[in-house]
């Protein structure tokens, strides 16, 4: 008898394994594949997966590089998954906008140069009903664009401007 061959992925992550991209990393994959995980309702149970590629820590790394300090992985779609083309660093901060948040919380309302008027608390499931780039629709929301293929956007924080919005029933 032999001694026991060490699993080679073990190897690998030696040095890598305590450090905040590896835990951003593992933290992801067990928010979507873990069921008995407290976050698995908001991630996998809902369909946001990991992409293939991904489930390997180090071509994550290759593709998201470190984790600057101060900064979280954000999906710009949250309905997408957890690939490349979807991930990206943002401040906490930042990230508020692409949440899940209430209503009450958050909410844009979008204008078309033909003049359909549409509220909205989510930019991936707008762009996706109106064949936008959710990208696009995000930097519209920021202020980096002024437009996208011909919708103008304003975002709402609570205050009368939502009550506006909700008695108006422009919400699909």
């Amino acid at each position: 008898m032999g001694r026991k061959k060490k699993n080679p992925n073990v190897q690998r992550y030696i040095g890598k394994k305590h450090t905040p991209t590896y835990a951003c990393w593992s933290s992801i994959k067990s928010c979507c594949l873990n069921p008995s995980h407290p976050q698995f309702k908001n991630y996998g149970g809902r369909g946001v997966r990991i992409c293939d590629r991904w489930l390997d820590f180090d071509n994550f790394y290759e593709d998201m590089g470190l984790k600057p300090d101060g900064l979280i992985l954000e999906r710009i779609d949250s309905d997408g998954d957890y690939e490349p083309c979807n991930c990206r660093w943002v401040t906490p901060k930042g990230q508020i906008p692409n949440q899940h948040l209430g209503v009450e919380d958050w909410i844009f309302v979008a204008v078309h140069k033909d003049g359909t008027v549409v509220a909205s608390n989510h930019r991936g499931k707008f762009a996706k009903k109106y064949e936008l780039d959710a990208v696009e629709v995000g930097c519209c929301l920021d202020g980096e664009l002024e437009e996208c293929d011909g919708w103008r956007f304003k975002k709402l924080i609570n205050g009368s401007d939502i009550k506006l919005i909700k008695d108006a029933k422009l919400l699909f």
